[in-house]
């Protein structure tokens, strides 16, 4: 008897574990990296940075998060590279989100990273608009630099109810 619920315990553990490694798979979260914030003066944009996992081919980034996140398998801060570092144009509700005014921002303005407490000063070297299906924006590089992206507003098709266009933000750190 002893032998039988032993491998019953044994078996219902494997199943448990298994279910539970599964839902990480599948279900991805969304965490704050632990003292890393960003600010961005010139669209008044100052909070902490989430992780948006990589899933399959694209990010899993909720449609109601409003923050910004790091592209899972970008370049990250200390490592050097392309840290790409995403949110929302525009929210479900029609509300703007946090890079609602993305493509205003203008060569030279300034984006502040905190990292444990250690400030980074970047500056922006480029905007422009990209297509949807463009990744060369995101490809690793030499040196680091800060690669902000968001769906541009306007190149919303209420056909596909896609954004056709990204803003793309590179700002290269200065100190």
């Amino acid at each position: 008897m002893k032998i039988c619920a032993n491998r019953s315990h044994k078996i219902t553990l494997l199943v448990i574990v298994s279910v539970l490694m599964m839902l990480a798979v599948l279900v991805p979260s969304t965490f704050a990296y632990e003292g890393v914030s960003i600010q961005i003066p010139a669209l008044g944009v100052e909070t902490s940075v989430t992780e948006f996992q990589l899933n399959g081919r694209s990010w899993n980034i909720n449609p109601w998060e409003g923050g910004i996140g790091h592209l899972q398998g970008t370049g990250w801060f200390d490592a050097g590279g392309n840290i790409a570092l995403g949110g929302h144009s525009w929210m479900p509700n029609n509300t703007p989100g946090i890079f609602a005014n993305l493509h205003t921002v203008h060569a030279g303005d300034e984006v502040i990273v905190s990292v444990n407490g250690e400030q980074r000063h970047y500056q922006v070297s480029n905007v422009t608009s990209v297509s949807m299906y463009d990744l060369s924006v995101l490809y690793p590089i030499e040196g680091e630099q800060i690669t902000l992206i968001t769906c541009d507003a306007a190149s919303f098709d209420p056909n596909s109810s896609l954004y056709q266009q990204r803003v793309i933000v590179t700002a290269q750190r200065i100190s």
